[in-house]
């Protein structure tokens, strides 16, 4: 009986002593690859946490006391805290993104991404994105990207300067008082050469306040109708093309234009070559929309909103050309029912297959800019204010150069920031 005893011991033995050798095999195949995987998923929680951190947050939209939700959207938690991603390095590009974007990075592969990696959303009606307007549309309908996804990291041959781009501002006889006189002693005394103001009356006080034939009376309504902006945005696109511009920029009279921010995205790109339309929408989806010259045909599109600003490279123009010059964009602003920046959208997307591509630095008086933190204010491209009987929604400047009574847009005081040395601003 003790011999049987033994006999079966050893053999207990034994096959433990065997699994454990077995073990420690496969933990020496296996163990690397687990410390990578570790490695990586700590990586990734490590840059993105910062993200997380905002999902939840919400800003109040104090115009119309409306909860604006600000955060399950990666646009609007970049716009509002950039500095956390400064050198994030890990570029994730969904497998359905548009050919266009694919064409870029297969033939320009990114060197060194200097600007913030964002990440478009997978469903524009998956109720866990965000609800603020700040959306990339699903990757099955018309395909958006950030701006930021693209990369800054090659040099063309020609970079573009302020000479090359074309402002077209839209304005009225009635707003030339209230709002030109602010733009003319801030923002456009940066780039008066490149500055052309689009109205609809003659006023000789403020032909000699600005170059010559850049105040132009486009005899266009002086309404507010779909007619009367598509007519001045559609004599903006003619006068485009008889200049030597490169980038044809939109913006409405109450937006503050950061020039030096403008110059330096648009280096981003090629407007020779690349198809580039860029701004900002506040839609949560595509806009849809019937056209007259093909009845029982639906189509949906994204579009830049002017009150935020767009840009268009010229090799987008040229191709949009034959919709846009010579009295065809009212024609189409009357085919699909649409105002001008919508328009403008359909025949990029529609009309020329090309994308929105979304820069979140574009601000229109629609969002909360009150909201905007004063560090990041500098960085914007654009910003705006609405100021009526009712509320007034404007950047906020705590210690301004100026008072709220003096500078009730604050763009005085966000001028002096940039440009201390400007007529006007106090002296430190």
């Amino acid at each position: 009986m003790q011999r049987k005893a033994k006999k079966t011991c050893f053999k207990l033995i034994g096959k433990v002593l065997l699994l454990g050798i077995a073990a420690c095999v496969i933990l020496a195949f296996i163990g690397p690859c687990l410390s990578i995987r570790f490695n990586l998923d700590s990586k990734n929680k490590e840059d993105f946490g910062h993200l997380q951190a905002y999902k939840d947050t919400a800003l109040l939209d104090q115009s119309d006391g409306r909860r604006q939700q600000k955060g399950n959207s990666a646009i609007e938690d970049v716009k509002r805290v950039p500095k956390l991603f400064k050198n994030a390095s890990n570029l994730i590009v969904p497998p359905k993104q548009n050919k266009r974007l694919q064409a870029k990075i297969k033939n320009n592969p990114p060197v060194k991404f200097n600007s913030v990696k964002l990440l478009p959303h997978k469903d524009v009606n998956n109720k866990s994105n965000n609800s603020s307007g700040k959306l990339v549309p699903k990757q099955n309908q018309i395909s958006h990207v950030t701006s930021s996804i693209i990369s800054n990291a090659t040099i063309w041959q020609r970079q573009t300067h302020l000479e090359d781009i074309f402002i077209g501002v839209k304005t009225g006889g009635v707003y030339h008082k209230t709002r030109l006189d602010l733009l003319l002693e801030t923002w456009m005394s940066k780039a008066q050469n490149q500055t052309f103001i689009f109205t609809d009356e003659d006023d000789e006080e403020y032909e000699k306040k600005v170059i010559d034939g850049h105040l132009i009376n486009t005899h266009c309504g002086k309404d507010h109708s779909r007619e009367s902006l598509c007519c001045k945005t559609g004599l903006m696109f003619d006068v485009f093309m008889k200049q030597d511009k490169r980038w044809f920029c939109h913006l409405d009279d109450d937006n503050y234009l950061n020039v030096k921010n403008l110059v330096a995205y648009l280096q981003k790109y090629n407007p020779d070559k690349e198809e580039i339309y860029t701004g900002f929408t506040q839609l949560r989806g595509p806009i849809k929309t019937s056209d007259k010259a093909k009845p029982g045909e639906t189509f949906k599109f994204y579009f830049g909103t002017s009150g935020a600003g767009f840009c268009i490279s010229k090799a987008l123009i040229l191709k949009m050309a034959p919709h846009v010059c010579n009295g065809n964009f009212v024609k189409v602003c009357e085919r699909i029912r649409w105002p001008d920046d919508m328009a403008v959208g359909f025949v990029v997307e529609v009309l020329t297959n090309n994308s929105l591509i979304i820069e979140p630095r574009f601000n229109s008086h629609i969002e909360a800019l009150g909201n905007i933190r004063l560090d990041l204010l500098t960085s914007q491209i654009t910003l705006s204010y609405k100021i009526d009987k009712t509320f007034t929604k404007t950047i906020h400047i705590p210690k301004g150069a100026f008072n709220t009574t003096v500078d009730p847009t604050r763009f005085r005081s966000l001028h002096c920031m940039l440009y201390p040395d400007s007529d006007g601003c106090p002296k430190v």
